[in-house]
């Protein structure tokens, strides 16, 4: 007999609820860079040189809210005519010269830019899919253009 004090329990049903927003992992070719997402390296940021890093709170937090973009990309999605390799002839002496100081000379060929804001660029080298942050050239110096406003 049952007691008229405890009610009929309903049965549970657990439901999985999907989050919308989540999208699923990518398996990434270990062989193709340009399906890989960015690692950013900070070692040989260029602190001393004609493109120094002291720069205001606002403009460093500017550079990282950027970066964390690119970190949902893949280095195909990423480069294109703003974002993009520099060819050793471009790069200024300047910049040359102080590769050479880095012992980085061998790595001319594998520069590589990102366009920010105006004439402001973030400069390194690109091996696979690690970017190694080497300079803000906040005037466009370090591979100048002939184009205008850039």
């Amino acid at each position: 007999m049952r007691n008229k004090h405890k009610s009929a329990k309903t049965p549970v049903v657990a439901v999985a609820i999907r989050n919308p927003r989540r999208e699923p992992r990518v398996a990434v070719d270990a062989t193709n860079s340009d399906a890989s997402y960015p690692i950013w390296r900070v070692s040989l940021m260029d602190l001393d040189g004609p493109w120094p890093w002291s720069l205001p709170a606002a403009k460093l937090q500017d550079i990282q809210q950027k970066l964390s973009t690119f970190e949902g990309m893949t280095w195909a999605e990423i480069v294109g005519p703003r974002h993009h390799t520099l060819s050793t002839q471009s790069v200024c002496k300047k910049a040359r010269d102080r590769l050479v100081e880095l012992n980085q000379d061998d790595a001319a060929d594998l520069l590589f830019s990102f366009a920010f804001s105006g004439k402001e660029r973030l400069v390194g080298i690109r091996t696979g899919r690690e970017f190694r942050i080497l300079w803000w050239d906040q005037l466009h110096e370090v591979c100048p253009s002939t184009k205008k406003h850039t």
